[in-house]
C-alpha cells in the first residue's frame, strides 16, 4: 500500500511539475517505457501469481509527452495488477489511420458496467461527478488523456477482465 501511495503521489508531483510544459518530447521507444513500467511491478505480479507480458511493437516510436503517457501507463498497470490474481496482464499496441493505440487488457476481476459507460462517455468531458468514489487512478489517467489530446475506451466483463485502449495521435515528424 505504501509503495502504490508512494508512487501515485510521485505520479502527482511529476504531472503538476511538467502542466505547465508543452506537450512534446524527443522521441522516444513506447516498447521500452512500458517494459520500464512494468518492470515496478514484477514482484507484486508474481505474488498474485500474474504474468505481465510486453507485446508492444519495439519498433513504435512517439513524440508525445512522455512523462504523461509514463503516468497514464503506470496508472493503468496498478489498477490491472490491484484487480488480477492467478491471471494475465498484456501490453499491446499499434496504429489505425492518424492514431496509435496502446492497450493493457488483464483477466481480472473486470468493471461494473455503470462505471465502464460513465468512461466511455464522459470523452472529453471535464466534470467528475461521482469521482470521489471510484478512486483517483482512472480520473487521473482520464485527465491526462485530454492535456494529450488522445481518448480512452474500455471493454470489461465482470469476473472475465478488462481492456482499455488508450488512442493518441501520432506526431508528424518535421
Amino acid at each position: 500500500s505504501s509503495f502504490q501511495l508512494y508512487h501515485f503521489v510521485d505520479n502527482l508531483l511529476e504531472y503538476t511539475k511538467v502542466s505547465k510544459q508543452e506537450n512534446s518530447s524527443e522521441p522516444y521507444s513506447l516498447y521500452t517505457l512500458a517494459e520500464e513500467k512494468t518492470t515496478i511491478f514484477l514482484n507484486i505480479a508474481s505474488s498474485q501469481k500474474t504474468e505481465i507480458i510486453n507485446k508492444i511493437d519495439t519498433t513504435l516510436v512517439l513524440s508525445t509527452n512522455k512523462l504523461l503517457l509514463s503516468i497514464i501507463i503506470h496508472n493503468l498497470l496498478d489498477n490491472a495488477i490491484k484487480n488480477t490474481f492467478n491471471g494475465r496482464i498484456v501490453l499491446t499496441s499499434g496504429k489505425r489511420d492518424e492514431n496509435i493505440f496502446i492497450r493493457i487488457k488483464d483477466t481480472g476481476k473486470g468493471m461494473s458496467p455503470e462505471l465502464v459507460d460513465f468512461y466511455n462517455t464522459s470523452k472529453n468531458n471535464k466534470t467528475q461527478e461521482g469521482v470521489r468514489k471510484i478512486g483517483m487512478g482512472l480520473p487521473m489517467v482520464a485527465e491526462l488523456l485530454i492535456i494529450l489530446n488522445g481518448s480512452m475506451h474500455i471493454e470489461s466483463t465482470v469476473q472475465l477482465g478488462t481492456e482499455i485502449t488508450i488512442w493518441l495521435q501520432e506526431e508528424k515528424s518535421s
